[in-house]
Parts: C-alpha cells; structure tokens; sequence
C-alpha cells in the first residue's frame, strides 16, 4: 500500500517497523520466515483517529530497542535499521545483520532511496536537531556509525567507539541543542555521553550509572533532562527509569523511580508534560508462569521541574514495543505485538484515556515506532 502524503506543514509522520520473520510463542521468540514481509508502516496522526498512509517492504528486526526507527525534523526522510536477519545457514534462527534503510517521505508515495552499511547488529538510531547528521548504534560491535545528511541521501562519515563488544549500545537521542548525545548500553548498564560539534562525535569521557540494563531513552524537548528505561534481567522483578539530570555538568542520574517489570521504552511527551513507560509486565511469559500477566502496563508520570510525579497506571497489549505522541501531545499510539495492533489514548490535562480505538496489521511483530523528536508545535 502507498498513499499520497500529506502537505509538509500539516503532516505528522509516525513511522512503525514490523518484524515479519519473528513471533512469540509460548513465551519465546520464534523464527517463521527469512524476513521477506519485514516492512515498515507510516501513519498520519494530524488526524484522530490516526490513520495509515503508507506501507514499503524493508529489512528490520524487533532486536534492539523500540528506536531503531527516525524520522528527520523537516519529516522528509526517514530511517529504519535491521539489527537481525535470518540466518542462511539454519532458518531457525537469527545472525546479526548491518543494514539501514532510508526512505523518502518528502511528498507523494514514500519510496525507498537507499541501503546503508552501519556496523554489526544496527539498533537505534537518531537524527540530530538540524538534520544534517544521523547516528546509529550497532549492538553487536559496540561502536556508533556515524552519517552526513546530503539532499535526500546519507554519506557514512565515522565510526566510533562507544565501549567493547559487549557494552550492547542501544538508544540513541541527541539533547535539543544537537551539542550532546546520549547512548544507553545495556551490556554494562552505562549511559554515555558524546560531544557533537562540526558534523564530528566525540567521547565526552562520561559515562553515567544508570539501572540495571538501561535500553530506551528520550530527551526533554527543553533540554534540562532526559529518561532511560532500565530493562532489568527480566526475572519477573519490578524495573526501573532513571532521570538524567542534564542542566549540570558531569551529567548525572539524579532519580531512578521504580515501573513494572521490562520497561522497553521510556518517551517524555513533546509538551514536556508527561513521561511513559511502556512496560511487559511478565506478559511476554507462558500463562502457567507465576509472573505470567495477560496485560502489559502503561506507567504514567506527570513532569513537576526536573521530578517525576507517579500519576496513573493504565492496561495494554501483550509484548508492547514503543509508543509515540502525537506532535500536539494530545494522542499518543501504543503498539501491543501480541495482538498486533496500535493502541490509541487521548491525553489531556488530567491524564490517558484508551479511546478504545485499535489500528490492527496484518502480520509480524512490532519493531519501532518514532516520530520527530523535538516537534514545533
């Protein structure tokens, strides 16, 4: 399916990525295909409720956190990274993979307009403020692929270190100044800390102690903090977000707040009003398991400065991956794997509401969904 864009300054591109070679099954991942219906979905969320508006086939992969998926601040392109594919040699299961897709959303159909190399195992990925630069992560070699923007097309410019092999660089999300950028690293439970000037990233030479595997993470749109969702050893405990203080230097956590178990991805609503852990709750779990849960669980934290005040709970699907906000802050999707469906909640000044809206796919299992990271508004 493709359908014609919206105009560019009345669009709200979210961009979701489905894994078609991987399911759960009876509480582990399954491999069912070599990935010839991975694909990526593009919904309008000017419009409520929000609606699909274009479908491209592409390779990408549920390994990784729920931003292994950007779209550019002038929502012209976006990108989509595949940290997995089937593996020729046995089909049961999955080998690293190294590509990145990037896909022109400017106007009219989306087409896809190039396939990069990053690094082993490509994750999440970023583009800065100013949309001249991209960084991916590449989990399996624990560096940062660095690319310069150019038109339509992305040029890879760096590698660079992020730790060893096994350090597992996740998320990536620049500050709103485009002058830092954060790296969650959930093999040693790290948040780094990058230096960005002149199209260059640099080691600040900071690295930040977060929870137990920190994996999604999100910056305020005012800069002054940002939040990372800490995965924990998905051993049925509750888990945790930690807040990064980011109005003093060294960085530093300044709070970790506990959230139910497995909290995948962490998003600070684009107002700044609000904070949301989209967790498992144990529902990725056989149903005999006494963790087993039939509902993930939407935490809710309403923003008081630079603290984080426990507002709400709220039920959604099995194996949540991601959410997104609407540009206004008003909607946000929720995306329920198991169910294969998007979730749609109204937010308002005093909290979610599920709409009891659902915008089901056909298949796969959901991989990332992003949008603009500092939308105006």
């Amino acid at each position: 399916m493709t359908t014609a864009a919206a105009p560019a300054g009345k669009r709200q591109i979210a961009l979701s990525a489905v894994d078609g070679k991987l399911v759960l099954d009876k509480g582990a991942i399954k491999v069912i295909n070599h990935g010839e219906r991975d694909g990526a979905m593009l919904y309008d969320l000017s419009v409520f409720p929000p609606r699909e508006v274009g479908y491209l086939a592409m390779p990408t992969s549920l390994a990784g956190p729920p931003q292994s998926a950007a779209v550019s601040p002038d929502q012209t392109l976006a990108l989509v990274t595949a940290a997995q594919k089937t593996d020729p040699a046995n089909p049961a299961r999955t080998i690293p993979d190294t590509r990145v897709t990037v896909i022109d959303i400017a106007s009219g159909p989306a087409r896809i307009t190039q396939t990069l190399e990053a690094g082993l195992g490509p994750t999440g990925v970023s583009f800065s403020p100013d949309g001249r630069m991209a960084v991916v992560a590449n989990r399996n070699d624990g560096t940062l692929s660095v690319f310069r923007v150019e038109g339509q097309a992305l040029v890879k410019t760096a590698t660079v270190p992020v730790g060893d092999r096994q350090c597992q660089p996740a998320s990536t999300a620049f500050t709103p100044d485009g002058a830092t950028l954060l790296v969650s690293r959930d093999g040693d439970h790290f948040v780094s800390v990058f230096d960005v000037a002149d199209g260059q990233v640099r080691a600040a030479g900071r690295d930040i102690s977060a929870g137990i595997k920190p994996y999604g993470l999100s910056v305020a749109p005012n800069g002054q903090f940002a939040v990372t969702a800490n995965v924990g050893r998905v051993s049925g405990d509750a888990d945790s977000i930690s807040v990064i203080d980011l109005t003093r230097k060294p960085y530093r956590v300044m709070d970790t707040l506990g959230v139910a178990a497995t909290p995948e991805a962490v998003l600070i609503s684009p107002d700044g009003a609000w904070v949301v852990a989209v967790c498992h709750n144990g529902s990725t779990r056989v149903e005999d398991s006494p963790f087993f849960n039939p509902n993930g669980t939407l935490v809710v934290f309403r923003v008081s400065g630079l603290q984080l005040v426990r507002h709400a709970e709220h039920p959604i699907g099995r194996w949540a991956q991601g959410a997104a906000f609407s540009h206004d802050s008003t909607a946000l999707l929720v995306q329920n794997t198991v169910e294969r469906e998007l979730q749609v909640f109204r937010v308002g000044s005093q909290g979610f509401t599920d709409t009891g809206e659902r915008l089901p796919i056909a298949f796969g299992s959901f991989a990332a969904i992003r949008t603009v990271d500092f939308p105006s508004t």
